[in-house]
């Protein structure tokens, strides 16, 4: 975990050095909890949890396939109407079982994720999904976080230790 401790002026030392090895043609061994320094010196990479391999592949392409290159995050949580069993959020969670996209609800926040889907298609789909007032609404790109989340679970392991 070569750049674990370190402040952003020092991480970014150390990524130009890696890129510089791989460059002159080193091939590379890293292991890191830090997801997007993986998207941005991997060129490919092992996805492990609890010790086994979840995936493994191009970043790129295990976002675009797991995650998708768009992804929709509505906070709910200041919303009247966000508790589970609530109809305003029913008939959201509706719209999007009746949609190819996948989501997840939990606490407060619903993501939506756009895998297998071409972008202009998402923006017009995640402009459909309703959301109710004082909800805030970001649509942002996949990234290998999401791709681990995706994976593995969005809750943490139950008594397991951070």
């Amino acid at each position: 975990e070569p750049t674990t401790g370190l402040d952003p002026q020092a991480r970014r030392v150390v990524w130009r050095t890696l890129r510089e090895l791989r460059r002159r043609g080193r091939t590379l061994v890293l292991t890191t909890h830090y997801l997007d320094e993986a998207e941005r010196l991997c060129d490919r990479l092992v996805l492990l949890d609890q010790g086994r391999i979840v995936l493994a592949g191009r970043p790129q392409q295990l976002i675009l396939d797991h995650a998708g290159e768009l992804v929709l995050e509505v906070d709910l949580s200041d919303a009247p109407g966000h508790a589970a069993g609530d109809p305003l959020l029913a008939n959201v969670l509706a719209a999007l079982d009746s949609s190819e996209l996948e989501h997840v609800y939990e606490g407060g926040t619903l993501t939506v994720y756009g895998a297998g889907q071409a972008s202009g298609s998402l923006e017009q789909q995640f402009e459909r999904i309703p959301s109710p007032d004082g909800a805030s609404r970001v649509t942002r790109r996949g990234t290998l976080e999401d791709v681990f989340l995706r994976t593995t679970g969005h809750a943490l392991i139950e008594g397991a230790d951070a």
